[in-house]
């Protein structure tokens, strides 16, 4: 709902070169305040290309 408390967790999980680009995995959980469930719970990737 509209103006609800959320909080969100990160976790870094790993990181490694695949030969040239970087890959980062990060577990996310967002849990919005008074709900039991989180609202979100899942590992984010991120490719890093660098010249």
């Amino acid at each position: 709902m509209v103006n609800d408390e959320v909080q969100l967790r990160a976790k870094l999980i790993s990181i490694s070169d695949l030969r040239g680009i970087t890959k980062v995995v990060i577990e996310a959980n967002l849990d919005i305040k008074g709900q039991t469930k989180p609202a979100y719970t899942g590992n984010v990737v991120f490719l890093y290309h660098f010249k």
